[in-house]
């Protein structure tokens, strides 16, 4: 994915696809760490919910 964006942009000079893809992923690694903070949450709270082991 990135090669082919790299080469787009030697080749037109343009970095619109750069940043739109940048943006693609910055946008990925914030969901997945939302999510991630959602699990830690919910786990803490079950473990110290006081449910019996």
């Amino acid at each position: 994915m990135f090669r082919a964006i790299l080469d787009g942009l030697r080749r037109t000079g343009s970095s619109e696809a750069l940043r739109a893809a940048i943006a693609e992923r910055h946008a990925a690694l914030t969901r997945t760490a939302a999510a991630m903070l959602e699990g830690t949450s919910h786990l803490h709270h079950y473990i110290t919910s006081g449910i019996p082991g």
